[in-house]
């Protein structure tokens, strides 16, 4: 249906909610004790701050302790690309 809506257009934009963005950045980094991080990744996102944003990130890539924590950060800095 959504390509029907757009077929003629030359460009359009497609973006997430604050809501659905926000419970991404909650859910992902669940595993976070420092929520300082989490909060400021938020902060940075909010602030439209891609370099703060790709920081934070990073921050939290340096606390995986295992495969499955480094996978959801990796999946995080993907959704936030595209969205």
């Amino acid at each position: 249906m959504f390509d029907e809506l757009v077929a003629g257009c030359q460009r359009h934009e497609h973006f997430r909610d604050q809501y659905h963005v926000n419970e991404k950045i909650r859910q992902r980094p669940g595993w976070v004790w420092k929520r300082g991080l989490v909060d400021c990744l938020h902060h940075k996102v909010r602030q439209h701050d891609l370099e703060g944003v790709h920081c934070c990130l990073d921050m939290l890539e340096g606390e995986n302790s295992n495969a499955e924590e480094e996978e959801n950060v990796r999946k995080l800095r993907a959704y936030l690309k595209r969205n």
